[in-house]
């Protein structure tokens, strides 16, 4: 017998022998022509933007297709990039008729001839004036409150007439005629979560009771979810909503907002009234201070992510137990699971993922019916109070269940943030949540995603062990190669583990072995 296995042979035509014996001693055997082929198409993994200068020694500028690469690889060969479907199309050639933005594709073909394309933009600027377009320049940066570019919003020029996605810092520039009328406007309306947390409604509803104000203008706008000019329980009601991920947008509003930078506030505590749009008349000269503080709608503590580069959110490294037993239940029982603390706590927030378990409902406690939601295998849930609270004694609230299967509680339920993130919000800051069975003190074996992801210099993979012991991380490549492997003996609960080893750009997996346990995540590069 002969066994083809994957990685062993390429593309092409192989014999393989198979032999058949009997009891007897008897045996015959056959060959067959085995055709091995690579229809897998490769992946380009390119920047979507870059932007480019006409140069003063010419008119011209050529821009080859590989300068937009980062880390496109393939399954089997090394890839080549071009401007079109001919893999000859490597370069093209640009001139002062292709001033501003230009939509390109990407073409990324395997040695086998399999292909895949991305689009991409390329800005081609004049800022030495080489193409004597009488052309200005209007540039800008968008920052947060707390001076982080702002990536990937776009900004618009006169409704669209001219277009650009900021970069990484935030900036912006546009080359546009001398003379004219323009309107600037930044537009970011996507990922309505976030930095948006359980957190900020705590933070929110102090300030709707008094207790403590918002700081600033910026923080207010966040608090105004619905966009009613005003901060009420409406604003927690559609914010718990996207929370617990019955809603991806906000009524009436979109995910960022963005204010002229020079606007003064005349009235901080009533700062509604402002401007979104930058105007400029009669454009005679540059304008290069054309900045804009972006506001992340729900986020009033400042957590979302703005660009690649945010600091990941700051966590005290401890966490708080939800409580509950354990039993072996069997296929078409009630089930009924309470959840209790010992915490002191503001507020909370995770995933339960329950596999074997339909949801059936639920019986309040601290909990009502508005702080959960049912999704497929999973419950999301979103609790809060204005102030610090001793959960001990309390029922959080009692779910209830019907057991499709015979399983185990312990084996069956688990804490995770695959939707919902896991934290609650203690003395000590922002803490993880761990699922415990009271009648045999386990937790589950999780794997989390690596943070930051996308990394630039180092990333952080956090895992938690049900019991001390010795656990394994492989780093491995997109085919397979051993990048690093980290090996050691952990505690039971929450463990960090930094990577800076990883040198080359691209897509990687990461591998978590422990006893009993195996899971695999991804992290890329860049």
């Amino acid at each position: 017998e002969s066994v083809l296995m994957d990685g062993e042979v390429g593309p092409g035509v192989y014999t393989a022998n198979y032999t058949v014996n009997d009891g007897c001693g008897n045996y015959s055997y056959d060959e067959v022509l085995v055709t091995v082929v690579d229809a897998k198409d490769p992946t380009p993994y390119v920047t979507d933007e870059l932007v480019t200068e006409i140069m003063a020694s010419g008119e011209t500028l050529v821009v080859e297709a590989a300068d937009f690469d980062i880390a496109s690889f393939d399954n089997c060969t090394d890839v080549s990039l071009s401007f079109s479907a001919d893999i000859n199309h490597t370069d093209t050639v640009f001139t002062c008729d292709n001033l501003g933005p230009n939509t390109l594709e990407i073409w990324v073909t395997d040695a086998y001839g399999n292909q895949d394309y991305a689009i991409v933009t390329l800005t081609v600027q004049d800022n030495l004036n080489t193409c004597n377009s009488n052309q200005l320049t209007v540039a800008g940066v968008l920052n947060t409150e707390a001076g982080e570019g702002i990536e990937g919003a776009m900004v618009e020029v006169n409704g669209g007439a001219y277009t650009q996605s900021s970069m990484t810092d935030g900036s912006f520039e546009f080359a546009l005629p001398f003379g004219g009328d323009y309107t600037v406007a930044p537009i970011l309306d996507t990922d309505v979560a976030n930095g948006v947390s359980t957190l900020d409604m705590v933070l929110i509803n102090q300030h709707i009771l008094g207790l403590n104000d918002l700081d600033s203008p910026y923080q207010m706008i966040a608090a105004d979810a619905n966009n009613s000019n005003s901060i009420s329980t409406l604003d927690l009601v559609v914010i718990r909503m996207v929370i617990l991920q019955m809603a991806d947008a906000f009524p009436n509003n979109t995910s960022w907002r963005f204010v002229d930078a020079d606007h003064v506030f005349v009235d901080p505590a009533n700062p509604w009234d402002f401007p979104e749009v930058i105007n400029y008349n009669d454009l005679e000269v540059n304008k290069l201070e054309t900045d804009f503080i972006g506001v992340k709608i729900g986020d009033v503590n400042g957590s979302a992510q703005a660009n690649f580069m945010s600091p990941a959110e700051n966590r005290s490294g401890n966490s708080f137990e939800l409580k509950t037993m354990d039993k072996q239940v069997s296929a078409g029982d009630e089930v009924r699971v309470t959840l209790q603390s010992d915490a002191r706590i503001s507020g909370m927030q995770f995933t339960l993922e329950h596999n074997g378990l339909e949801y059936k409902g639920m019986e309040a406690g601290l909990m009502g019916a508005e702080h959960i939601a049912s999704h497929e295998s999973a419950l999301t849930f979103s609790w809060n109070e204005f102030e610090l609270k001793d959960l001990s004694g309390e029922d959080l609230v009692t779910l209830i269940f019907e057991a499709k299967s015979a399983v185990q509680l312990s084996e069956s339920m688990v804490i995770t943030s695959s939707m919902t993130k896991a934290e609650g919000y203690t003395e000590q800051g922002i803490e993880s949540v761990d699922l415990v069975f009271e009648n045999n003190k386990s937790i589950a074996n999780v794997l989390y995603q690596n943070v930051p992801n996308p990394f630039d210099e180092q990333t952080v993979v956090n895992f938690r062990l049900n019991k001390a012991g010795k656990a394994q991380i492989l780093i491995t490549d997109v085919d397979g190669k051993l990048i690093q492997e980290i090996e050691g003996t952990y505690q039971q609960g929450l463990n960090s583990v930094e990577l800076d080893r990883i040198q080359k750009a691209g897509v990687y997996y990461y591998q978590l072995n422990t006893e009993g346990y195996t899971a695999t995540k991804k992290l890329i590069k860049i």
